[in-house]
């Protein structure tokens, strides 16, 4: 038995409609009848908050689920889809939960489990259904802790807030796990990858500063139709201390701890993250704030207005199409969404600035202006951009919103380009790598320049001395002397290569390095994780293939990577393992023992490589 309320507002000029549905699902028990869970939604997604336990459909409370309602807006397919398993029959016992730790007393408890507490507030919605509501309390023996939860809808993402009070007369040591058990459009094992980490076929645990900024789940990694989004870093999150992405069952079968099993592939995917216990002393409060909701944008949803950028995650090399890349012009888009109630943002603008290798289309402008986007409503702009297709790597465009009144916001997004046949050599020296095969792979004919217009050296640590180049080889780095004069105004030339057939990147590619400091580059034409590597060790009674960390603790290698950054005049370093290795630039690394670098294939998600070649 279901009631409804609905209210349909329309949007300001330019904006979407907006549609708060808020539901009190009940059913008759051997008593009166009552909510057991509150639900509301908005035209993107919805969200669920047990109430009580129906001892019939195991709904329980403080349980949260969500699911999609038009979902992202540029992708139809995912209309009405699932994000938590089966959405349409929970918030049941353990797919979405929060469980607390009072560590000083022992004890782990899933919140919502009424032997251990009861509610001091149940579920109800607020801000005119853009919310969800409750407070729990803990029982005296368990620390009469005070958890007040809510879920604010915000555009597609919802904000999961946790509000951790000790009311009782002693201090307690407080802590929060939360779990989503996530299924999308049917999908319980979706793909997941994790920015500058790469996909998560196998159970994985990231701690401390090596918690990615957000995971993505999608329901078909080669043909994504719906993806979500863990968001746990960036605008108000609580940066948790530890996150887990590991088989459903064995995950939500412990209430805290749990160690994972690194060679367990997940075929039933879910998500936990960790906040560490902190002392509260009496009436101190403790504030944990996370997002989880659609992932295709990139957002800042802080109140009291959300702007959000939706492009290309990449694009595709395509010797045939022009510039060398597919699409040759591409839509960036961005969404202004108005929290307030009852005011108009009015004469609101949009600047996009661009960086070196992607640039306006004719006709195009780098502002954009609404004349006002109405309460709970939303507006959009539209740019038409093209590729140079002379800069790769990890392109990073900006918009920043202002209207009357509101302070402005600037969201940054990237698109990952591939390197194409057309490079830029500064005059004199720089460090590059080369990721093509060549039908004649002499500089000369490579580059298509006269005899000494290009010079490319590579160090040997052998013999502790450079040599001169006259074989291009995908992998190696080199020092590359161009003594081509830039024309007028400009500070490098560009130069086209001929022959050249980039690697397939679909196998791994493995690099040799010799004891001492080598030079080499990404073989590939699209960005590759410096932690994504391994390392192979050849002279070992039993070859063995391990990860990077582990190469550095066992002494095979330094963790660094070196790079000459030509504009600096300066050499750059990085031990961060989310560090992209891009196409083109050569890289310095010390081997204290030879062995082989172990490239992974290309996993960029939109990425595709187009030759002539049949």
């Amino acid at each position: 038995m279901t009631s409804k309320e609905r209210a349909i507002r329309k949007a300001g000029s330019g904006a979407a409609l907006a549609l708060t549905i808020v539901v009190c699902a009940t059913i008759l028990l051997a008593g009166p009848a009552q909510c057991v869970y509150r639900m509301t939604q908005n035209e993107y997604i919805s969200v669920k908050l047990g109430a009580f336990d129906d001892n019939v459909y195991n709904l329980v409370p403080c349980r949260y689920s969500f699911g999609a309602v038009l979902g992202d807006p540029e992708t139809p397919g995912d209309d009405g889809g699932d994000m938590i398993y089966y959405n349409s029959l929970t918030p049941r016992d353990s797919h979405g939960y929060a469980v607390i730790r009072i560590n000083d007393l022992g004890k782990d408890i899933i919140i919502g489990d009424t032997s251990q507490g009861g509610w001091a507030l149940a579920p109800f919605v607020v801000d005119d259904g853009q919310a969800v509501r409750g407070d729990w309390l803990m029982n005296q023996s368990n620390g009469s802790i005070l958890v007040k939860m809510r879920i604010d809808l915000r555009r597609d993402m919802a904000r999961m807030e946790y509000k951790l009070t000790n009311t009782d007369a002693v201090r307690h040591e407080v802590g929060l796990r939360l779990s989503w058990d996530e299924m999308l459009l049917f999908n319980d094992g979706p793909d997941a990858v994790a920015p500058g980490y790469g996909s998560i076929p196998a159970e994985t645990e990231y701690t401390s500063q090596a918690v990615p900024t957000y995971i993505d789940y999608f329901d078909d990694l080669n043909n994504p139709t719906m993806v979500a989004r863990n968001l746990f870093k960036g605008q108000d999150t609580t940066p948790p201390d530890k996150v887990v992405v590991a088989q459903w069952g064995p995950l939500v079968s412990t209430l805290w701890n749990y160690t994972i099993v690194p060679d367990r592939p997940i075929t039933d995917r879910a998500t936990s993250a960790w906040w560490n216990a902190l002392w509260l002393t009496p009436n101190q409060t403790r504030t944990i704030v996370t997002y989880f909701g659609v992932g295709v944008a990139t957002s800042d949803l802080r109140y009291p207005f959300g702007v959000s950028i939706q492009g290309p995650r990449a694009l595709q090399y395509d010797e045939g199409a022009v510039a060398g890349l597919s699409p040759d012009e591409f839509t960036v888009n961005s969404y202004l969404y108005n929290f307030y109630h009852d005011l108009d943002l009015s004469r609101v603008s949009f600047y996009l600035s661009l960086p070196d290798g992607l640039q306006f289309a004719p006709g195009e402008t780098p502002t954009k202006t609404l004349t006002a986007v109405g309460p709970e409503s939303e507006g959009k702009v539209s740019w038409s951009i093209k590729p140079t297709g002379d800069v790769a790597g990890e392109l990073v465009y900006s918009i920043t919103a202002s209207g009357a009144g509101v302070t402005a916001k600037t969201v940054r997004r990237s698109v990952v380009v591939p390197l194409t046949q057309s490079l830029r050599y500064v005059y004199g020296l720089q460090m590059v790598s080369i990721p093509f095969n060549f039908s004649d792979p002499t500089p000369e004919a490579a580059f298509g320049t006269a005899p000494g217009d290009v010079q490319l050296y590579h160090f040997d640590p052998a013999l502790n001395t450079y040599v001169e180049v006259d074989t291009l080889t995908p992998g190696e780095g080199y020092w590359l002397r161009s003594n081509i004069v830039p024309p007028s105004g400009q500070n490098w030339a560009p130069v086209s290569l001929s022959g050249a057939v980039p690697l397939a990147g679909d196998s791994t590619f493995q690099i040799r390095l010799k004891g001492g400091w080598n030079m080499f580059g990404n073989p590939y034409v699209y960005n590759i994780t410096w932690g994504r590597i391994q390392v192979l060790n050849e002279r070992l009674p039993i070859p063995e293939v391990v990860s990077l960390e582990t190469a550095t603790q066992r002494g095979w290698i330094r963790p660094t990577v070196f790079w000459y950054d030509t504009a600096a005049r300066a050499y750059g370093r990085s031990s961060d393992r989310t560090t992209q290795l891009v196409p083109g630039r050569g890289y310095w690394l010390k081997a204290l023992v030879p062995c082989k670098l172990v490239i992974p294939p290309i996993d960029q998600l939109g990425a595709a490589i187009i030759t002539g070649s049949p």
